[in-house]
């Protein structure tokens, strides 16, 4: 009989032990880091978007 509480398994056994280390997770963390660019992309338009009406309400004062 095996016993359940055996950790005699080599680390090959169970895997690499990373998470998202099986397709479905690597899935999931694709999907992660696309979701993650968009929101940084959307971030750098908007302070950009910032800077620029900064830069034109700074020129309107300075008339």
């Amino acid at each position: 009989m095996s016993d359940p509480d055996d950790t005699t398994h080599s680390p090959a056994d169970r895997g690499s032990g990373k998470p998202g280390s099986n397709p479905a997770g690597q899935s999931k963390r694709a999907a992660r880091e696309e979701r993650l660019a968009e929101a940084l992309r959307a971030n750098l338009k908007r302070r950009k978007q910032q800077q620029r009406g900064r830069k034109t309400d700074a020129q309107d004062g300075a008339d």
